[in-house]
């Protein structure tokens, strides 16, 4: 009987690159980066000053809320926030531009956080029309490797101000009237315990409804704001002594700014198609052998398990039995999930994509070498961008059957590729990707590329 090769063979191995879970979506979004992480590698002062501010409004609200998260930070420019779960860790993830933009309002910031903890308490993420492949790649990016620090310029990056923001165009998620009503009803008690001013709320929703129409402000299409919720926000904080109390603090600031020093004198950006940071080794712990079994031998057995479609010839090949393999496998894809520094999952891509077999082995071996030198890519494309773009597109429509080996080599066949072969290309071409979003007109020439794909499929549908 045919094996099906474990999920996490394909979620794991290129998920960290993109290559099962939907290219388009996260190749024009911004990066994501867990605010603990990046306040220890960034060396702007001013960075340092902003998420040491919004990680210890996370400590206050989760204090008083007793909801957990873990807070990323958006390189994204549009004015948004929200919450959702990645493997069942509950997640908020702030775009830098609703921090800019409020930047000279702490308790303002503070209302949102406290916002999407209730809606997290509530369970309105499970109960919202979200969508698992959309999960998957958030989960896939806030795992990638760190290839260079942000912020060496100051608050003010522009990282990511070139691509469409991903809170946008990823989540399929609106939520109703009724649990926004339900989650500021729940989030201004634990913002007033925390000690903010709740009318930062209030300035923050007027602000919102000012920017009506404004595209900038996507916050509005995924938390639809009015004139009635600002007033039910205005009764809550009436009919709480504590919030009336609080409500007659001024405004301070989410953080100070600083002069930083002169451009000479900075850390230069990051150029497009130069060496990024050499890969950071995971903790040895994880690296323990399972029954005999080393970690880079696992990553080379599921390559080789995706590459032949024959686990029970694999197995025998590697002296294992299907019940020892399954007892392997689960440890290791805990100590994976485990790892949250995200450096044990970009080891198993590099070491996967290292075990590469097949016509396209050698770019997806480039991609191995990439990432763990930090050095750029050798090998000229195994594909044009024309034709990467137009299969991206493509395959998105059929996420449903990434599991389907068989349906997958179909679609693909037009283009003498085979579901393996895609998924090497595909990791070469994320890794290609990661290294030139900074560059300007690769970012337009692929979007145009991919624009005429999209118009090219819904000519053919029609």
């Amino acid at each position: 009987m045919p094996f099906a090769a474990p999920r996490h063979v394909l979620s794991f191995a290129a998920a960290l690159v993109l290559s099962t879970l939907g290219i388009a979506q996260a190749a024009q979004g911004p990066e994501f980066y867990d605010a603990k992480r990046w306040l220890e590698a960034t060396d702007s002062e001013n960075v340092k000053r902003m998420l040491g501010s919004m990680l210890e409004i996370k400590t206050n609200l989760e204090k008083t809320s007793h909801v957990q998260t873990r807070l990323l930070i958006s390189t994204g420019d549009e004015i948004n926030a929200f919450a959702t779960e990645i493997k069942g860790e509950k997640v908020i993830v702030f775009n830098l531009g609703l921090l800019e933009q409020f930047h000279n309002d702490k308790d303002a910031v503070a209302s949102v956080y406290a916002h999407e903890l209730a809606h997290h308490e509530k369970n309105h993420i499970e109960k919202g029309q979200s969508t698992g492949k959309a999960l998957g790649i958030l989960s896939a990016i806030v795992g990638a490797v760190v290839d260079y620090k942000l912020g060496s310029r100051g608050f003010n990056t522009s990282l990511g101000s070139d691509v469409t923001n991903l809170a946008a165009s990823l989540l399929d998620r609106k939520f109703s009237r009724d649990q926004e009503r339900e989650a500021d009803a729940a989030g201004m008690p634990w913002l007033v315990a925390a000690g903010y001013n709740p009318e930062g709320a209030i300035r923050l929703h007027r602000k919102l409804l000012e920017e009506a129409g404004n595209s900038h402000f996507s916050m509005l299409s995924t938390h639809p704001t009015s004139d009635e919720r600002i007033e039910n926000l205005q009764k809550l904080i009436r009919e709480d002594a504590a919030a009336a109390k609080l409500a007659k603090v001024e405004p301070t600031p989410l953080f100070v700014e600083v002069e930083e020093k002169d451009d000479e004198d900075e850390e230069e950006a990051p150029v497009a198609g130069q060496a990024s940071q050499p890969l950071e080794m995971p903790e040895a712990k994880y690296l323990t052998p399972v029954e005999g079994i080393s970690f880079e031998t696992y990553c080379k057995l599921n390559n080789e398990i995706v590459f032949t479609s024959e686990a029970p010839a694999t197995f025998k090949k590697y002296g294992l039995t299907a019940e020892k393999y399954k007892r392997v496998n689960e440890i290791f894809s805990k100590r994976l999930a485990e790892d949250k520094s995200g450096r044990l999952s970009i080891f198993y891509t590099s070491r996967f994509l290292a075990a590469a077999q097949g016509q396209y082995g050698k770019w997806a071996q480039d991609a191995a070498n990439s990432y763990a030198t930090g050095k750029p890519l050798a090998e000229q494309a195994p594909i044009s961008m024309e034709q990467w773009a137009e299969i991206s597109v493509l395959l998105e429509k059929h996420t449903d059957k990434f599991s389907n080996y068989k349906a997958m080599d179909g679609m693909l066949k037009p283009y003498k590729l085979g579901w393996y072969d895609w998924l090497m290309i595909q990791n070469w071409w994320m890794r290609k990707f990661a290294m030139q979003q900074t560059d300007a007109k690769f970012m337009e020439q692929y979007m145009k590329l991919r624009s005429a794909a999209e118009s090219k499929l819904a000519k053919s549908a029609s």
